[in-house]
């Protein structure tokens, strides 16, 4: 069967359930999906052939001939970042060369228990990128709009994957 392609990237807070998301649209719509945040930390890990190039140029941020390496890409991919603000202009480039790009947001203080309570970071981590995104906010809702979805209450409910998936679409 062959597809369209479809390149799609999921950032936002930390805890906002960027993974989850990614891991349900795999499983029910057969996108490959990237966990661009476990492939930088674990660079000795087995990728596929075809990622080494963009971990390249996520960890210089300094990317050359990115559409000719885009074509390289699966047809339907997904990418889940909670990227670094400094690495602001990979994401500006991604999106130039067509990934779809979408902020996944909601309640900060909630998404911080629920960062807490799930023990797989350290909460310095956290201290040091809730700051860097609130000061690049202006920046982040620029580039995303209007594709920023609220996913998390404060209650601690979250946006149903078929409900994101609505509003993200087919491409």
């Amino acid at each position: 069967m062959q597809f369209k392609r479809d390149h799609i990237l999921i950032a936002g807070i930390p805890a906002a359930g960027k993974s989850t998301f990614c891991r349900w649209l795999s499983r029910e719509h057969q996108y490959v999906h990237w966990e661009f945040d476990q492939m930088i930390a674990d660079p000795r890990a087995y990728y596929p052939k075809e990622i080494e190039p963009l971990l390249d140029m996520v960890r210089e941020s300094a990317p050359e001939k990115i559409e000719a390496l885009t074509r390289q890409l699966p047809e339907r991919l997904v990418i889940d970042w909670g990227f670094p603000p400094k690495n602001i202009d990979t994401v500006i480039k991604l999106k130039a060369t067509g990934f779809r790009i979408f902020w996944f947001d909601g309640d900060h203080a909630r998404a911080r228990q629920d960062y807490i309570a799930r023990g797989t970071a350290s909460v310095q981590n956290l201290d040091i990128q809730m700051p860097d995104i609130q000061e690049a906010l202006p920046q982040i809702r620029a580039l995303f709009f209007p594709n920023m979805i609220d996913v998390l209450e404060p209650n601690g409910q979250r946006m149903p994957a078929n409900d994101i998936w609505q509003i993200i679409g087919a491409g």
